[in-house]
């Protein structure tokens, strides 16, 4: 398959600080859950959608905002 790269877009001051932040805390979760998911603590079956649940509300979605307005200003250069 054809793999297609994201183009170099940049990021404002204010959407760079409020990535940072997010993605700590999305980071931090992912890793979590995934210690969790291989260990059995969690089970993949029955956790995911709360899993899904708490990457929302932790931020994730915003992520991809802000990354989906800068592409937008890449491409109307």
């Amino acid at each position: 398959p054809r793999q297609t790269l994201m183009p170099p877009v940049s990021l404002t001051v204010e959407e760079s600080a409020e990535y940072a932040s997010l993605s700590t805390q999305v980071n931090t979760l992912v890793d979590e859950m995934t210690i969790k998911f291989l260990t059995g603590e969690a089970d993949l079956d029955q956790d995911w959608a709360t899993f899904q649940s708490q990457l929302e509300q932790t931020g994730v979605n915003r992520m991809v905002e802000i990354y989906q307005a800068a592409l937008a200003r890449y491409y109307a250069r």
